[in-house]
């Protein structure tokens, strides 16, 4: 291994991708392993996304060391972490950009993290611990039920589509902030420029 560094896209597009790869195996091949590792990769993606949200609504004058003491994973607690620090986050939003110059304006959208994607994050928690396969007795046939979402592999799949297609909105907002928010954090960095030295 020469690289000094390992080469893994942790931002929640290349996660996204990479999880939608191992569905769509999934669905050619109907191996349970790319099953599982695709409900991996959309919880990282969730999680990921909502860290991204998080890091935009700290000021920068204290947003590393403010990153470094988050210890929540569950996608429920980093949504509330998030609306703790922006009460907007879960409001949808669009800035329009318009310039001088006679060009049409530019919208940008900042898309919040809906809660569907949070319960659902919780619930493939259960599918990547092996108490599942004791718990769902009929997990590995190859058919869907009515028994629930998780009942079995073939009924999480579906849910774990749905969660990319949802995911795939959220990620295409360009903005990582609502921007009233935005404003007012920029408003408080320039009467205060010495925040950080205060919270350090």
């Amino acid at each position: 291994m020469n690289s000094t560094f390992i080469n893994f896209g942790a931002d929640p597009v290349s996660l996204l991708l990479r999880g939608e790869e191992l569905l769509a195996r999934f669905d050619d091949e109907t191996h349970g392993e790319s099953l599982v590792l695709s409900a991996f990769f959309l919880r990282m993606a969730i999680e990921s996304r909502l860290l991204q949200y998080i890091e935009a609504a700290i000021p920068s004058a204290w947003r590393r060391e403010s990153m470094r003491r988050i210890t929540e994973f569950t996608a429920g607690r980093l949504l509330m972490r998030l609306t703790e620090f922006d009460s907007l986050a879960v409001e949808p939003a669009t800035l329009v950009v318009s310039a001088d110059d006679g060009l049409p304006p530019s919208a940008m959208a900042f898309v919040p993290m809906p809660r569907s994607l949070a319960v659902l994050h919780g619930k493939l928690g259960n599918l990547l611990h092996a108490t599942y396969y004791y718990t769902a007795p009929g997990w590995n046939r190859n058919l869907r039920t009515t028994a629930g979402s998780f009942a079995s592999l073939c009924n999480a799949r579906d849910a774990i589509a749905e969660g990319y297609r949802e995911l795939r909105v959220v990620v295409s907002g360009v903005l990582l902030a609502h921007p009233k928010f935005t404003e007012m954090v920029e408003q408080l960095e320039e009467s205060w420029p010495h925040a950080g030295d205060a919270i350090a």
